[in-house]
């Protein structure tokens, strides 16, 4: 799936549902975003396979719930999660380039064991909480931005070059 526009879900009472395969690639090729209108059921988009941007140096936004199992491959620009969901592969965020989670009040990103936020771009945390919930856990991220929200759970978040800290 090539987004440079942008995919809104209508849904109303039916759960929408995107699954990407293992060898598939849900790739921002432009600033384009994939939205729901918070109509009726949320929509999910449960990725086996990889989610990348691309292309663009703006603001790609990711909104419906995201089931994680694989990778997700921030080459440029920022990549921005607004809704709830689990991560449960790495994350390679490249220089100068940023994946950042916007979630409402209440939205939760929960990381499973192993999570790593890697590379020379930064995970950025402006709103809603990343929940490291298991006690003998790392969270491993390289660069962390956090300009709001909050880090919850028993497990460790490990920052290994540089955390900027401004509000959270």
């Amino acid at each position: 799936i090539f987004v440079n526009g942008n995919i809104a879900s209508n849904s109303d009472d039916v759960v929408s549902t995107i699954t990407n395969s293992a060898t598939g690639i849900i790739d921002f090729v432009g600033d384009g975003d994939i939205t729901w209108n918070s109509g009726g059921a949320e929509p999910v988009i449960v990725n086996n396979g990889m989610i990348q941007k691309s292309a663009g140096t703006g603001v790609s936004v990711l909104e419906p719930q995201l089931v994680n199992n694989n990778r997700i491959d921030v080459q440029t620009g920022i990549l921005e999660l607004r809704g709830r969901g689990t991560i449960a592969d790495s994350v390679t965020i490249a220089s100068a380039a940023t994946f950042r989670f916007s979630g409402s009040v209440g939205d939760t990103l929960v990381a499973s064991p192993g999570v790593r936020f890697l590379g020379l771009g930064a995970l950025e945390l402006s709103s809603g909480v990343i929940n490291n919930p298991n006690l003998l856990d790392t969270l491993y991220v390289d660069y962390l931005n956090m300009t709001n929200g909050e880090l919850l759970g028993d497990g460790v978040v490990e920052v290994a070059d540089s955390m900027i800290w401004t509000n959270g």
